[in-house]
């Protein structure tokens, strides 16, 4: 299993043991915060940018950059990556997806950052997001 979290603590590690026992049943955990932290604009934007994943790739899914995910590494040596941006984190669902894979779900708590910023607010992380996006889903539909 591989873990991929953020790294300004806004989530607490010890949740691992909780989605942990789900891996019987899945072969990816995504995880969706439950308690909001951010600002109007912020939680308007994630908001946006996860009801546009869920039209263009037939998700059912809440949170598609959510920053704790578990997935088998198996699944990770099967899928083929092109994004570059922050939308990697959606492409590797929405990859796995496509291939059939068991998807979980699990709420976790999200604590304000101790540290840093956020960088993925800004006009040109969010264009990079949207290219990507429709590079991966041009690649995913393009027959």
């Amino acid at each position: 299993w591989i873990c991929f979290t953020d790294g300004d603590n806004q989530y607490d590690v010890n949740e691992l043991y909780h989605l942990s026992k789900l891996f019987h049943h899945y072969d990816l955990i995504v995880t969706f915060r439950y308690s909001r932290i951010y600002g109007t604009l912020r939680t308007f934007i994630s908001y946006s940018y996860n009801l546009l994943i869920r039209f263009l790739f037939r998700s059912h899914l809440r949170d598609h950059n959510c920053g704790l995910k578990v997935i088998k590494s198996s699944v990770i040596r099967d899928i083929e990556l092109i994004s570059s941006s922050a939308f990697i984190g959606a492409e590797i669902i929405i990859n796995a997806m496509v291939r059939g894979y068991p998807i979980g779900e699990a709420g976790i708590k999200a604590y304000p950052r101790t540290f840093g910023e956020s960088s993925v607010m800004s006009f040109r992380h969010i264009s990079n997001s949207i290219k990507d996006m429709f590079r991966v889903y041009k690649k995913i539909f393009r027959n």
